[in-house]
């Protein structure tokens, strides 16, 4: 059964995959794309996208039918690019209740909407940000902060004049170029961006950046020491050292991808990493495991 059908060019992203999954209470997302059901990479992607404990599908239209008829009696929230995909399996037979219009882009001879200028300053918040925390308050206001400062201990009334003046000049000044060419630039990257490869290129160094962050992250937060010690003769054996000369970290790295396995194969695999990670402590630690 089809909870809801969305059309969304972004398909699996924080507003599908962890809230109108969880109002509709969907079992899984299937993604019907013909292009995208060929791309491995894509399919990685969005099957990480995907809410810890639902299913994804990212297939075809024809394969997308087939699925729908089969897992009926399961409750599936259906995304698309297109309205045409949706179009093609309802007269294929699939039922469609309800149908949500969502992120569709700038293309040739469509006008760019406000939604997607939006979405393009609140993605470029984040990062742009600290250059402008960094260059408007830690730089310009504290050099001429510690100007004004020193001539007003003197006694100079000059020393207000020329800590507020400067300040306001750059902040008025700055927001209003800002606006006006940020808005130039901005609608012609938003063009670009989809007249080409840029977005694919981005996501996938984000992806490989992202990686390697959580690589980094499991040596320093996951701890998991086998205090396994054996004396044979006058020499002293430790499988912990044995490990760590083999792969440094290794333990913890098996233990983080088995945990993501769990949380990608079973609904309440949050709850059962959990539970396991309370029973391998407890239990390791009175065997002298740990």
């Amino acid at each position: 059964m089809i909870t809801i059908a969305r059309i969304d060019e972004r398909l699996i992203h924080g507003q599908v995959g962890y809230a109108w999954s969880v109002v509709y209470k969907s079992d899984a997302i299937m993604v019907i794309d013909n292009e995208i059901s060929k791309d491995k990479f894509q399919i990685s992607l969005l099957q990480m996208a995907c809410p810890a404990g639902v299913k994804c599908f990212v297939c075809d239209e024809d394969k997308a039918v087939e699925l729908l008829n089969k897992y009926a009696k399961k409750k599936i929230f259906v995304v698309v690019k297109h309205p045409g995909t949706l179009l093609h399996i309802y007269e294929k037979g699939v039922k469609l209740e309800k149908i949500n219009v969502g992120g569709l882009y700038f293309k040739e001879g469509r006008p760019i909407s406000a939604e997607a200028i939006s979405s393009a300053k609140a993605a470029l918040m984040g990062p742009l940000s600290s250059i402008g925390d960094s260059v408007f308050k830690a730089t310009f206001m504290t050099i001429f902060a510690a100007i004004g400062a020193a001539l007003a201990l003197d006694g100079n009334p000059m020393g207000p004049v020329i800590f507020i003046v400067p300040n306001v000049l750059l902040n008025v000044c700055s927001r209003w170029l800002f606006i006006k060419y940020g808005y130039a630039w901005g609608t012609n990257l938003v063009v670009k961006m989809k007249s080409s490869e840029i977005i694919d290129k981005f996501v996938e160094g984000a992806t490989i950046v992202g990686m390697m962050v959580v690589g980094a992250m499991i040596v320093g937060f996951v701890k998991l020491n086998i205090a396994c010690v054996w004396n044979i003769g006058e020499k002293e054996i430790i499988l912990q050292d044995i490990i760590n000369s083999l792969m440094p970290s290794l333990l913890p790295l098996l233990l983080v991808l088995g945990y993501y396995r769990i949380m990608v194969k079973n609904k309440k695999g949050m709850y059962i990493c959990i539970i396991a990670s309370f029973v391998l402590g407890i239990a390791g630690k009175a065997v002298g495991l740990f």
